[in-house]
């Protein structure tokens, strides 16, 4: 009996695990929105453990990653990964690591084409801030690609989330009010996807 209650944990354990990221859907939905081209420099904020970013390269294997977290426990773990000989690391290109500040990117300024933030502008103590840091290591013309969760209701957040989830409407005033220019946005609704309800919204410099 305990066996068998094992093995039906297991399953529904594995289950959740494919409900919850499958590849080709992310592509559709997420990366291949992102405007992304093979030889690009993409700096990712708050990249948590790379995975997403291994999966970005799945597809664009010779985009060169910068991976910025605040978290130096998620940066291990994508050295740690990295250096292992069973891990299929996408990144052909190479990729860095860098510690982010609560407020700053200890980056050079006007040096970036590219920046991804995925479900991490919510969490933002003052992103007005960081927006205009986003900005500041930009080059003119250089875009910032905002995947966030849509929240089903006002206040919504995460288990984990410190702040609720931003709608559309807040994110495009956020930097519309910082100067950026609306490139492209698109929404989705999806049960498979780590985003669920999800915004994919490009802004340019």
């Amino acid at each position: 009996m305990r066996k068998y209650l094992l093995f039906i944990l297991t399953v529904v354990l594995i289950s959740c695990s494919v409900t919850r990221y499958n590849r080709q859907e992310v592509y559709d939905n997420e990366i291949s929105r992102y405007g992304l081209i093979d030889g690009d420099t993409l700096v990712d904020i708050g990249c948590e453990t790379g995975f997403h970013d291994n999966q970005i390269a799945f597809y664009y294997p010779h985009i060169y990653f910068v991976l910025e977290d605040i978290d130096t426990s998620n940066l291990a773990i994508i050295k740690r990964n990295i250096a292992s000989t069973g891990f299929v690391n996408n990144m052909q290109a190479g990729c860095e690591t860098i510690v982010g500040g609560v407020n700053n990117i200890p980056l050079a300024s006007g040096r970036y084409k590219k920046i991804l933030c995925r479900k991490t502008l919510h969490e933002f103590e003052n992103p007005d801030q960081m927006i205009n840091e986003f900005k500041r290591i930009l080059i003119p013309g250089g875009e910032v690609i905002i995947a966030e969760i849509n929240p089903k209701y006002p206040g919504q957040r995460f288990h984990d989330c410190v702040r609720p989830f931003l709608n559309r409407t807040q994110i495009m005033d956020l930097f519309v009010q910082q100067g950026f220019t609306l490139k492209s946005a698109y929404s989705f609704t999806s049960k498979k996807t780590d985003l669920q309800n999800g915004n994919i919204i490009v802004f340019a410099k």
